[in-house]
């Protein structure tokens, strides 16, 4: 496991940095695509990838107040949904994060990392982090 000290300064009382929600589709994934997933599509639906607590927060204000985090949206969202009807069992991951946090090329190692942790392989610690060792901490 890797842990990053990102310092945020001070934050507002009883804000929340990350949120993590999870939900249980009551349609198969082949409701919303076909399967298996083509490696080019048009995106899927933001409701499997974002939780309706973060959805309705973004929902209600501009994008410039969501970059500015005016309406309390945290700085990363993990959201899991999944699918478990009889022979259809999947789970879609969505992570919702805020762009002064990393960006493309950032939120790539995440997911690849996220990835090989839940396919129980070894990943490296990209150069750039393993150079700053005092902000990150490997647990083995």
């Amino acid at each position: 496991m890797f842990r990053m000290r990102i310092h945020l300064g001070k934050l507002p009382s009883g804000y929340e940095a990350y949120t993590f929600s999870a939900q249980l589709s009551p349609f198969p994934l082949s409701h919303y695509t076909e399967i298996p997933i083509p490696a080019f599509r048009d995106r899927l639906y933001a409701e499997l990838f974002i939780g309706e607590d973060v959805r309705s927060k973004i929902i209600r204000t501009n994008l410039s107040s969501y970059a500015a985090n005016l309406n309390g949206t945290p700085i990363t969202h993990w959201n899991i949904t999944h699918f478990r009807q009889p022979g259809q069992e999947y789970s879609c991951i969505g992570l919702l994060y805020s762009h002064g946090l990393f960006d493309g090329l950032g939120s790539s190692f995440i997911v690849h990392a996220l990835v090989a942790e839940l396919s129980g392989k070894h990943w490296d610690v990209p150069f750039r982090f393993t150079q700053y060792s005092q902000d990150c901490t490997r647990t083995v």
